[in-house]
């Protein structure tokens, strides 16, 4: 007895510190410069609305928030830095609307990766992050309260709740909800203690899906989906709101076998097409592209170097050893085509699309992730301004948020990211951020890639 007690105090006295220093060491150690007033001279201006970059722009930023956006400044705040940003581009903080704050950890359930996944997104410049579902949506819940305490780096967040999912779901931290009734309660359950969402999976019934979107209007939450046994149409008739992930979704409305997505060829013109797209358009129905989902992916030194020892290990061999339920290059390539070629169609005809990381396995980065999304949209002939466009103000408009982020105007919540080049011109210019401003404090982008180096997959 006495050396387990000796035992449970040496923990105490030196385990818990340090985990605790991790999670709650603030955000002094992060900045690249301090306060939360700056004037930024000389910058390109990429400003969210879709609208041409405007040229040598001034922005002053005071205790958080943008008041000056334009030409030389009549006034500053008192005690100000200024910032020379020649040859950057401004740009607001990104809104990522498909992440999860967990990593597989390939044998059955998804860990809760706080310690990493937070940092990781912000050193990208996303600044807000609706979460797409969780096995432990307090985890992700009790990160929230930290962040916006000061007391936890990473971006606001808009918390999905648990996966719900039928008893034919394949994932043990599902929540299994086979009536109406048990949707609405685990949806309630949920949004009392603070989420803004709930995720539908695969194998949700028609009924279950029923009752969880009727739960979710009365509370102004919303219902996301990845889909599978319900259709996209059988979804928006049921009044879902977003549907993730957007062809792999919706391959039953177009009768697709998981063996046949090599073969598939998608048409515009179909009936499928056309009778799709026009129900989710008259449903209001959002669709937010995941394109790492479907899109070949060769991670770099540098991504690879975020990964725990034993995630890189496993990557390694999936790469050269590929399971045989895994689809070849040759079958993705043409899965994600069709993946492109729908949300095209889907944007061009009045749809409304956004954007999400959605990377928690096979060696996927968040943050280098939400880069690559977004190279892969503009890749398949997306403009970079709409592009940067879906990121920003479209995200904020369906959180409800536009009125203080996802623009760069006076009076917004300085959530900002400095970017060296031109996006708008190269969407490649993306991955180099120098600044990331979240409510006025400047992040530095490479102190949190240190932070989380080695520990996604573990911590």
């Amino acid at each position: 007895m006495l050396k387990l007690g000796w035992v449970a105090v040496l923990a105490l006295t030196v385990a818990a510190p340090a985990a605790a220093q991790s999670a709650d060491a603030g955000i002094a150690t992060f900045l690249k410069a301090q306060g939360r007033s700056f004037v930024l001279e000389h910058a390109r201006l990429v400003d969210g609305t879709g609208a041409p970059a405007r040229e040598d722009v001034t922005i002053v930023i005071d205790d958080g928030r943008i008041t000056h956006v334009g030409g030389a400044p009549a006034s500053v705040p008192a005690g100000a830095r200024h910032i020379d940003l020649t040859g950057r581009t401004i740009m607001p903080g990104l809104v990522m609307m498909h992440e999860h704050i967990n990593y597989f950890s390939g044998a059955y359930v998804w860990d809760s990766m706080p310690g990493s996944v937070p940092k990781l997104l912000l050193a990208a410049g996303v600044t807000t992050a609706r979460t797409a579902g969780s096995e432990s949506p307090q985890v992700d819940l009790n990160l929230k309260q930290r962040i916006d305490a000061g007391r936890a780096v990473g971006p606001t967040l808009f918390v999905t709740g648990a996966y719900l999912n039928g008893a034919a779901g394949g994932f043990l931290g599902d929540t299994i909800v086979r009536t109406e009734d048990e949707a609405r309660e685990i949806t309630a359950y949920w949004g009392n203690r603070g989420a803004t969402s709930i995720k539908a999976y695969s194998s949700i019934s028609p009924n279950a899906l029923r009752g969880a979107v009727e739960e979710a209007n009365r509370r102004g939450m919303h219902v996301a989906g990845h889909l599978g046994d319900i259709s996209c149409t059988e979804a928006a008739n049921a009044g879902i709101h977003t549907i993730e992930h957007g062809l792999t979704s919706c391959a039953k409305d177009f009768e697709i076998a998981p063996d046949a997505i090599g073969e598939f060829r998608y048409d515009p013109a179909s009936d499928a097409a056309r009778k799709l797209i026009a129900l989710l358009i008259a449903k209001n129905v959002t669709i937010v592209a995941t394109p790492l989902g479907t899109e070949a992916y060769d991670p770099s030194e540098e991504e690879l170097s975020m990964l725990s020892p034993d995630q890189r290990q496993r990557y390694l061999e999936l790469t050269k050893t590929p399971p045989p339920w895994m689809p070849s290059k040759e079958a993705m390539a043409s899965w994600n085509k069709a993946h492109r070629e729908f949300e095209r169609d889907f944007a061009a005809s009045g749809g409304r699309l956004l954007i999400g990381g959605d990377a928690m396995d096979f060696g996927l980065v968040p943050g280098y992730g939400n880069q690559r999304a977004m190279i892969a949209l503009v890749k398949a002939g997306f403009n970079p301004l709409r592009v940067i466009k879906f990121a920003t103000s479209d995200g904020a408009r369906f959180l409800k948020i536009d009125d203080r982020v996802g623009t760069v105007a006076r009076g917004m919540i300085a959530d900002l990211l400095v970017v060296r080049g031109s996006p708008d011109r190269s969407i490649e210019d993306i991955r180099n951020v120098e600044y990331v401003f979240k409510q006025g404090s400047a992040f530095d982008p490479a102190k949190l890639r240190a932070a989380a180096r080695g520990m996604l997959g573990q911590h």
